[in-house]
């Protein structure tokens, strides 16, 4: 193994292929951090600068970290500095101190897990009540289309169930091999009373279309909606949940990006398998009800029973369509990146996995 293939992660850019004594130079000049990650072949995973033995000084000015060990490869924190809050707010402080003791990594990492597992067990029940759904209403109406359908819905739901099941397990390693550096927690602490709000609003507004007498689906919509934006909320105020990197200070030029790309892992990454599980167990539940009303008194039109069958198996696509999506923004993110922290004599490279 060369010794030209040293890799580094600092101020939000990867730099490198470059040699140890090209690196060494950068940390003499002060241009490495004792927590930027490094990376070589020969190594299992990013590690802080710090622990490379020889790469910085024994007068490098060494920043200790606070909190729990990291629990993914390249996260690290440090305890963020409070910034001033008007006394009108402190209510609001106080509520996501509640959300960040109640929710720390490990809880977020069970919720997760959980999730995860509801999907996958939700989204095969669907399946096969849809198909039994469809074969219901084929019988009922006389219709070789309906019961076609419903004989090839079931092999075709459990490919895609498979699909879900790949591509969750992709998203979670990309989440593992992404570190991201923030100048601050306060980006995190307004996306947190964003999510919050958010999650009241929601809550709010199902209650009132349920008293307006909606029925009993729009208040659990929106508890619905704001569980997965209390989950959300947790996470960015964990900053190891997101695999964020609190600097001392702000690479300005990078700051933007490194937000947009907590943004992206947020959204594509961390909070999906919460999304697939509510979609997939709403989904069954749905199907559920309409196979009773089909074995009721009540007509149960068959294009509506094939336009939920449609929708039940597009939820197993979500993994697929995040999975796209975060690919074109962290591409996007990363091109952007190499134009304006391109250094003299390192080139940007993926990171490798």
């Amino acid at each position: 193994m060369g010794d030209d293939d040293w890799f580094l992660y600092h101020a939000g850019a990867r730099l490198g292929p470059m040699s140890r004594s090209e690196l060494q130079e950068l940390a003499a000049r002060g241009e490495v951090d004792p927590e930027d990650l490094v990376w070589q072949p020969s190594m299992p995973s990013w590690e802080p600068a710090r622990t490379v033995p020889g790469l910085l000084s024994a007068t490098a000015p060494v920043v200790e970290s606070v909190g729990e060990t990291p629990a993914v490869s390249g996260s690290r924190t440090w305890e963020a500095k409070a910034a001033a809050v008007p006394v009108y707010l402190r209510p609001i402080e106080a509520l996501l101190g509640f959300v960040r003791a109640a929710l720390p990594v490990t809880t977020l990492d069970r919720i997760d897990r959980l999730a995860t597992a509801t999907g996958h067990i939700a989204y095969p029940c669907a399946a096969v009540l849809v198909t039994a759904l469809l074969l219901v209403l084929g019988v009922r109406n006389r219709s070789a289309v309906l019961i076609v359908i419903a004989v090839a819905v079931l092999p075709i739901a459990l490919f895609l169930s498979y699909t879900a099941v790949r591509f969750l397990a992709v998203l979670r390693h990309r989440l593992e091999v992404s570190p991201t550096a923030l100048g601050a927690q306060d980006f995190l602490d307004g996306t947190a009373a964003l999510a919050v709000g958010a999650g009241v609003l929601a809550v709010a507004v199902g209650l009132a279309l349920t008293m307006l007498g909606a029925g009993a689906v729009p208040l659990l919509v929106g508890m619905s909606i704001s569980l997965v934006l209390l989950y959300a909320a947790g996470a960015v105020l964990s900053p190891r949940a997101l695999n964020v990197t609190l600097r001392d200070e702000a690479a300005t030029d990078q700051e933007a990006l490194a937000a947009l790309a907590v943004l992206a892992k947020l959204l594509f990454l961390r909070v999906l398998p919460m999304a697939f599980a509510v979609a997939a167990t709403a989904g069954a539940l749905t199907v559920l009800w309409l196979l009773v009303m089909a074995f009721g008194q009540g007509p149960l039109p068959e294009w509506a029973a094939v336009r939920v069958c449609g929708r039940v198996l597009a939820v197993a696509l979500l993994p697929v369509a995040a999975w796209l999506g975060f690919l074109l923004v962290w591409l996007a993110l990363e091109v952007v990146s190499s134009l304006i922290g391109t250094r003299a004599g390192s080139s940007t490279t993926a990171s490798p996995e």
